[in-house]
Order: C-alpha cells, then sequence, then structure tokens
C-alpha cells in the first residue's frame, strides 16, 4: 500500500512550463512557489521546460537523493498537459513501480487544471498550503497505447468529438484561460455535430482474474519491447486493428456508435469550469464513460450550464470502465488524451488502479480518509 502521509520532505522538484494556457507559470513559480520552499526550508530544484517533451524527459531521469521517490514531491507549474508528460514520465522509467510513489501537486497555471480543482486546489497559494499541510491520496492511472508509439499516461481523459473540439480547436485562444473552454463548448453545441466511432469497454465488474483469455493478450516481454516500460497490461489485445475490432471476452461492445459528447474521466472535472463525471473517484479502479447522442440545442445549453454544476447526468449516459477500445470513424475531429492529441486511429486505454499518489487540498484529504 502507498503511505497516506507525507515524511519530512528531502527535496522538491518545480516543473514550470512556460508555455502554459495564459504565459503566466514562471511568474507563479517565482511569487508562490519558490518563496514558500524557501521559508520552509526545503531543498528544491526549478526546472523550466523548453518544450514539448521536456517535462516528460526531465522526470525519466529524475534521481532521489536517498533512492526513496515517497521522501520527495513533484510539482508541476502549468496545465493539465504538463502534468501528462510529467505523469508520462514517471509511468514510462523502467523503475516505474518506485518512481511512482513520488507525490505529485498541480500548481494550477494552465487553461484547464484538472487535476488540481478536482483536488480541491483553485490557485497557487492554495497548492502550496496542501503542500505543507496535507497528505497524499491514491489516484488512478492509465497506459494508452496506439500501434506501436510508445506507452502513454492518462490521469485525466480519453476524449472525442464535442470535448476533443472544444479543447484542441479554442488553442489559438489561450489568452481566455478557463474561458475558452465555455466559449468552445457553447460553439460545438450550436453545431449540433454527431461524430461516429466504435467502442469496446471492460466494464468495472470485468477483467477479473480467471477472466481474461492469456493467449489473446501481449506477453508482458513483447508488451514492453512494443510500447516501452510500465505496469502490466492484462486487457489489451495482441492484434493491432486497422479499421474495426473483434475484441474477445471481457471485452464488449457498445450498441450506440454515434456521439456528440464521449468523455472518459478518470477524474470529476474536466476543467475548472465544468464537473463532467461528478462520480468519479481518484482511486476507484476505473474511469467514468460519459457519453450522449446529440441534443436539441436548447437541451445542450441547458447541459452545459447544469455540467458546471455536476447536474446534467440526466443527459447524458454513464458506466464505469476498466479499459476503453475506441477506433475513430470521422476525420473532422480528435481523438484527445490529458488535453493532448492523440492519432486519429484505434486507441486502447487500460487503468491501472491506486498507481500514483496525488497531493490534494487538506479538506478534500480529510473526507476521503
Amino acid at each position: 500500500l502507498l503511505p497516506t502521509t507525507l515524511p519530512p520532505l528531502r527535496h522538491v522538484w518545480v516543473v514550470v512550463n512556460p508555455a502554459s494556457g495564459p504565459g503566466l507559470a514562471p511568474r507563479v513559480c517565482a511569487r508562490h512557489v519558490v518563496p514558500v520552499l524557501e521559508a520552509a526550508g526545503i531543498p528544491h530544484t526549478v526546472h523550466e521546460t523548453r518544450g514539448p517533451g521536456d517535462a516528460l524527459a526531465f522526470c525519466r531521469a529524475l534521481q532521489p537523493t536517498n533512492g526513496r521517490f515517497e521522501e520527495h514531491a513533484l510539482l508541476g507549474v502549468g496545465g493539465d498537459g504538463t502534468m501528462h508528460e510529467m505523469i508520462s514520465g514517471l509511468l514510462g522509467r523502467p523503475d516505474w513501480a518506485r518512481a511512482c510513489a513520488i507525490p505529485v501537486l498541480q500548481v494550477p497555471a494552465g487553461s484547464g487544471n484538472a487535476l488540481a480543482s478536482s483536488a480541491g486546489i483553485w490557485s497557487p497559494a492554495s497548492a502550496m498550503h496542501a503542500l505543507i499541510k496535507a497528505a497524499p491520496v491514491a489516484m488512478d492511472v492509465a497506459s494508452v497505447v496506439q500501434g506501436s508509439a510508445p506507452r502513454r499516461a492518462a490521469f485525466l481523459s480519453l476524449t472525442y468529438g464535442l470535448v476533443s473540439n472544444l479543447d484542441l480547436g479554442t488553442e489559438h485562444l489561450r489568452w481566455m484561460g478557463s474561458g475558452r473552454f465555455v466559449w468552445g463548448a457553447l460553439l460545438q453545441i450550436m453545431k449540433h455535430r454527431e461524430y461516429t466511432a466504435e467502442v469496446w469497454v471492460v466494464d468495472a465488474e470485468g477483467g477479473k482474474e480467471g477472466e481474461v483469455d492469456e493467449a489473446a493478450v501481449l506477453p508482458p516481454e513483447k508488451a514492453t519491447a512494443i510500447w516501452g516500460d510500465g505496469p502490466p497490461l492484462r486487457l489489451v489485445p495482441s492484434f493491432s486493428p486497422s479499421s474495426s475490432l473483434a475484441l474477445p471476452h471481457p471485452w464488449t461492445r457498445l450498441e450506440q456508435n454515434a456521439f456528440q459528447l464521449f468523455a472518459a474521466c478518470n477524474l470529476p472535472r474536466l476543467d475548472e469550469n465544468f464537473l463532467v463525471a461528478p462520480t468519479a473517484g481518484f482511486s476507484d479502479g476505473c474511469f467514468t464513460l460519459v457519453h450522449q447522442r446529440a441534443l436539441g440545442r436548447f437541451k445542450g445549453l441547458q447541459m452545459l450550464y447544469e455540467a458546471e454544476h455536476g447536474r446534467h447526468l440526466r443527459f447524458v449516459r454513464c458506466q464505469k470502465v476498466k479499459a476503453i477500445a475506441l477506433v475513430p470513424k470521422c476525420t473532422d475531429t480528435w481523438v484527445v488524451v490529458d488535453g493532448e492529441a492523440a492519432a486519429l486511429e484505434p486507441i486502447f486505454v487500460e487503468v491501472h488502479p491506486s498507481l500514483c499518489r496525488v497531493i490534494v487540498s487538506p479538506e478534500l484529504h480529510s473526507m476521503s480518509a
């Protein structure tokens, strides 16, 4: 079991992404992060990223001062894309099991800040308060594999259609901060579009010991050779489909193949504005799949308004899943993992329960305890 209290911190690594959101991360670090660490007498290293992939490479190369990751902490000053790279770096190490014991904290400085807001952290000051006062909770993380591309981690979501479009389709509006997502959502609802896809899932009760056909799954050494280091993949099939799937038990295919909204969520929030999956937990061992066909424009606007407080569930279908396979059939949208674009081709997601630790607000930690 992962520890639920923080020992005295030997060292804190701070990853600052100057390209996150409106570009305020360096200022946030200088004004809120470094002064608190210095006042608390905590040794720290600040690393400012130089471009895409830099945070991943930095976290893949981290070495704790005494060999114990759990006596350190890893802070990301940036948005969810920064956290995606950092967690992917930890997951992709040969010593991933040890590295994932390091508690991770998002200091909100991006557009969405889904990890921070889901953790009850709404400002840089509350993030630093959480570091000093709070304790970590376990968090599920998923492996994401596509073709022969390197494995990547998903701590937040897999999206397709409306959510992907309001995310990547508003990249030019980063100066708006989180407001860009509200504007993007309004535009998508007015378009009243559906996006076709073939979707397979392993539900929350499936995939137990003895239910998986081991002959249909890649041996661990072969999976590592194709996708890189990381936790064993128990459910990803041993073939790479090109256009359609026929997956063995315990996979089941969704009858629905047209979606306006498709979001597989690990956390309750996809950004600071929308409580898309209010039933999602940090360590429930599943992603919450939220999907719907196109609503009328009035109902769509009503759903958007009520999603701010998680009161939209009567408009959507929800399902707890341990694994997802998505085969996109449209070319005018994106497949998005944690806010980052993936290839528009079949993609597999498998959840690893309680793999990492995340620092949350003292209030949320006391509730989870």
